[in-house]
């Protein structure tokens, strides 16, 4: 949702997202998700902006090519 909020204050049509932009926005809503399962606590899990990109450029998971068609 954030990363929506960002494009939508930007100006961007986000019911028109391109297959690279919505794997961007998946990416980094499974990074928020993967941090938030290491802590105990609702709010104390939230990870940050700067942590989730922290984390996703540590990942070695990068970005696949074109699974699906």
């Amino acid at each position: 949702i954030y990363q929506l909020l960002l494009l939508y204050k930007k100006g961007k049509d986000i019911f028109n997202l391109s297959e690279e932009e919505m794997r961007e926005i998946l990416r980094f809503a499974n990074a928020s998700g993967a941090l938030t399962a290491t802590k105990k606590g609702v709010i104390p899990s939230l990870p940050t902006r700067k942590q989730i990109e922290q984390f996703l450029h540590n990942s070695t998971d990068k970005p696949a090519g074109n699974e699906i068609n």
